[in-house]
């Protein structure tokens, strides 16, 4: 299993904004991830998060998360979200994550099936955000994963 520093490796190397918004991969188990976001690197005028900068944290926790999982899974595709949609509940006036999680097992094994049987699968995800404990927003995200090898 990859650790958490060549997680965020990959990504500052293959997603350049992640660098640019300080994102540190806090721990990944079998079936979730957590990312940290620092407030310096996000802030906006208002002293608070940038919404942006929680969007792209939110999708990219479920892309590094199904990312991993493949790479585990022994199976190289494109990985790209088709539908994402956040909820803003409160600002956050320190530094934030967020937690993406696969539903369960079985859920999963759904996802591998169909892809390895049609080349293509959807699988979606839900994560919330929090700062200083408090949710401060949720996130769903339809994910789709493309064989483009056959």
């Amino acid at each position: 299993m990859l650790t958490n520093d060549d997680v965020k490796e990959y990504l500052y190397e293959n997603i350049p904004i992640t660098k640019h918004l300080g994102i540190e991969v806090k721990e990944y188990t079998d079936l979730s991830l957590k990312l940290f976001a620092p407030l310096d690197k996000n802030i906006n005028h208002r002293e608070s998060a940038f919404g942006g900068s929680i969007s792209s944290l939110v999708i990219l926790s479920g892309w590094t998360l199904l990312h991993l999982k493949l790479l585990e899974a022994g199976i190289d595709c494109h990985l790209v979200i088709q539908k994402s949609t956040t909820d803003f509940l409160l600002p956050a006036y320190s530094n934030f994550e967020t937690e993406c999680k696969i539903p369960n097992e079985d859920v999963w094994d759904v996802f591998l099936y169909i892809l390895q049987k049609k080349d293509k699968s959807r699988i979606i995800l839900k994560s919330q955000v929090t700062s200083k404990e408090k949710v401060i927003g949720s996130h769903e995200g339809v994910y789709v994963a493309l064989d483009v090898r056959k």
